[in-house]
């Protein structure tokens, strides 16, 4: 028996301590409770590719969907469900393929550039030029005081390290590391911290080519980005969803 997929679904992930399901779908978003069970939030507003929390606040990040005319895949949004407020909104030069959030930072991730927000005041912290990345592999560390962003790396391995260790510029770009000549792809992963300009290669991983990855949970825990506001909502996170 062959079953049918769910057309009508765009997205679901889990928040960062898997309390909540955030989902998105050709009509809207919701939010839904893991214990207990139930769905605590829904909005139809339009079709949405990605629907991310942070944590079990009430500041839930959206972009739209790239099949549907009045849902553009280059806008991001950020709103507040308590408040029924739109935080922040911001247009980018290509589509957005994923983002991911802590309580510090906030990474949009493009085909070619990653964007490194601080997500108390969105100011743009860094842009890291990457090699083509077209499954938005990358994860962020839930964790704010070891806030790690991984993304593939077109470094075959150690041995051939980063020509010149790929410091920000002033403007805060990170360039693209150059591949040596042998430069497979190795499975190799970047560290980036989003808190300090630092980078660093991980060692090789054993399966070729890169597969998504995703950061461990925390116990303790225009062309730039056109910004058109610039305060951010949020709060500490409680056990069960905070409206």
């Amino acid at each position: 028996m062959v079953e049918k997929a769910n057309s009508n679904m765009l997205f679901a992930n889990f928040n960062q301590d898997f309390s909540c399901i955030s989902v998105g779908t050709r009509k809207g978003y919701s939010v839904t409770n893991c214990d207990p069970f139930g769905r605590v939030y829904t909005m139809n507003d339009g079709a949405r590719g990605i629907v991310e929390m942070l944590f079990c606040t009430s500041l839930i990040v959206l972009v739209g969907a790239a099949d549907q005319p009045q849902s553009s895949p280059r806008k991001l949004q950020i709103v507040n469900t308590k408040r029924q407020s739109m935080i922040c909104e911001l247009l980018f030069p290509s589509a957005i393929l994923a983002v991911k959030l802590n309580r510090k930072s906030l990474v949009i991730v493009l085909e070619m550039e990653i964007y490194i927000y601080d997500i108390s005041n969105m100011r743009l912290l860094h842009v890291i030029e990457t090699t083509p990345n077209p499954d938005a592999i990358c994860a962020l560390s839930p964790s704010a005081d070891s806030s790690y962003l991984a993304y593939p790396s077109p470094v075959p391995s150690p041995s051939a390290p980063l020509a010149a260790p790929s410091a920000p510029t002033s403007a805060g770009t990170v360039p693209a590391p150059t591949p040596s000549s042998s430069a497979a792809q190795s499975g190799d992963v970047l560290l980036f911290s989003t808190r300090s300009p630092s980078l660093r290669l991980t060692p090789p991983a054993r399966c070729s080519p890169p597969r998504p990855i995703r950061a461990p949970s925390s116990a303790s825990g225009a062309s730039r980005g056109q910004r058109s506001c610039i305060s951010s909502g949020g709060g500490r996170a409680r056990r069960g969803y905070t409206r």
